[in-house]
């Protein structure tokens, strides 16, 4: 008989006496009593043995992960556009030339490509591709090293921010369960220590405000929104003239350096500029969210280039964290949405070339959601202004003893919780300070205590169902603190 027949026949009767003994099998397991609790016990260690494996796998990944990732911290990347693009291909380079080794060379490999991925300017399209050039198991570890790293960046945020010197701390509450497993941390601030009742807590600038459009030129400064009296000096843009005025020296360079000179409007002859024509769209619309999104894109723009250009590092924290962190509104975008996001767009793309490829539909929507929920009214005196003040579209929190005149975005103010019996208000000191805002206790507060403000003032709602119906509007959550629930 010829080996292969041989070997035909052997797998045959292997075949033969493996159904056999499934047949025998069966009839054990359904007949015999002690047969069934002697197969529950080995499949009970089988599986015990199994998990064991996964842990241990588990663990061993873990810990490829944590030391990977503790190397790549031990080596400051470059700063310079030049030296990054370099230090971008030689570390690609070096990953690569590790992949032959195999498994036993994952760990280094994967040090080499997330160093790449921590210089390169779009890390997500370069994760795509490691996706699909990569072993699995390799890529597996770049992305619990980017997991880790994320995990390690939010901890430590929470142990730096707020600053001591605003007398606050932000702690989680609650912790939410998800049906995909992930929880939904909940956050407020509360207090460091115990402020008698009209204490200043803390004070806070906006990360970036802007007046009402048809204020512009008039007698609030354009950058910090302060009242401008007529016996005080001022000066006004030299390129758009009594479009944009500014309280003192300092607002201007601020202005200029931040976004002005970006988005100023040009002279009177060019009334069909694209920045007159973002202007015009926020003043006919009475919102002032367009003209803030543009404003911050710019100014956080400004900020990268002059980091570059003097070889600044990277800030670990930077504004688009702090704004990340922030409560914002889902919103579907309506044909007015995607108009603004074209006339934002158009002003932007003459100074940032390639713009509209990150500055999408679903990211527009998603600043000015985070823009709706935290918002600020700044304001002033109606009298000592003397001007007629316009009308906002755009719902805000606010100072209930003053007439808004714009807006401002508040990294921490944003996470002051809404009560409708608040211990705190939010003050502008009657407009002297500007977009400036302070936190001020309207009662005793102690060292622990949440800090809250009322998102409806009083005036604006006082019975309980037209104050859950403000909130719902614009806030979307339903209250339920002590006065609402007795109410």
């Amino acid at each position: 008989m010829k080996t292969g027949e041989k070997a035909a026949l052997a797998v045959g009767v292997l075949a033969l006496l493996g159904v056999g003994y499934a047949i025998y099998f069966d009839h054990k397991r359904r007949s015999d009593p002690k047969f069934r609790r002697k197969l529950k016990r080995q499949r009970k260690r089988a599986e015990k043995e199994h998990k064991l494996k996964e842990d241990v796998g588990e663990m061993a990944t873990a810990n490829i992960i944590a030391s990977a990732l503790a190397r790549c911290d031990d080596e400051t990347a470059p700063t310079s556009v030049e030296g990054k693009e370099k230090y971008f291909m030689d570390q690609i380079a070096l990953g690569e030339s590790l992949l032959p080794r195999g498994q036993a060379a994952y760990e280094d490999a994967a040090v080499h490509f997330y160093r790449a991925f921590r210089v390169y300017p779009s890390p997500m399209e370069l994760l795509m591709i490691l996706q699909k050039t990569l072993p699995n198991e390799l890529f597996q570890i770049v992305m619990g090293m980017m997991q880790l790293e994320t995990l390690k960046k939010q901890e430590k945020y929470y142990e730096l921010f707020p600053p001591k010197e605003m007398n606050v701390r932000l702690a989680k509450l609650t912790e939410i369960p998800q049906a995909d497993g992930t929880k939904i941390v909940k956050r407020a601030l509360l207090a460091a220590k115990s402020f008698k009742a009209g204490e200043t807590i803390f004070t806070e600038k906006p990360i970036v405000s802007a007046l009402h459009p048809s204020l512009e030129g008039g007698p609030f400064c354009t950058h910090c929104l302060r009242y401008i009296s007529p016996t005080e000096p001022s000066r006004f843009c030299s390129s758009c003239g009594d479009k944009a005025r500014f309280c003192s020296d300092a607002c201007y360079d601020a202005a200029q350096q931040n976004y002005h000179v970006l988005l100023c409007s040009g002279t009177h002859a060019q009334p069909a500029s694209k920045t007159n024509k973002l202007f015009e769209l926020a003043k006919n619309s009475d919102e002032v969210l367009p003209v803030m999104a543009a404003r911050f894109l710019l100014q956080t723009v400004q900020e990268e280039q002059r980091r570059v250009a003097t070889g600044e590092p990277e800030t670990e924290y930077g504004v688009w964290e702090h704004l990340e962190r922030l409560k914002y509104l889902e919103l579907e975008p309506t044909e007015k949405d995607l108009m603004e996001r074209r006339v934002v767009l158009d002003v932007l793309e003459d100074k940032v070339p390639g713009v509209g490829e990150y500055f999408t539909d679903e990211r527009y929507m998603t600043l000015k959601g985070r823009m709706l929920y935290n918002t600020y009214g700044v304001g002033t005196s109606a009298d000592a202004a003397n001007v007629t003040l316009p009308s906002f579209k755009e719902n805000t929190r606010a100072d209930d003893k003053l007439t808004r005149i714009g807006t401002g975005l508040y990294i921490f103010s944003s996470h002051l919780t809404h009560s409708c019996e608040p211990n705190c208000a939010i003050r502008f000191v009657n407009g002297k300070q500007g977009h400036e805002l302070s936190l001020v206790a309207l009662q005793p507060i102690a060292e622990g205590d949440q800090l809250n403000i009322t998102y409806v003032p009083a005036g604006e709602a006082n019975h309980h169902t037209e104050r859950q119906k403000k909130l719902a509007e614009s806030w979307r959550f339903r209250c339920a603190c002590a006065r609402c629930t007795k109410e």
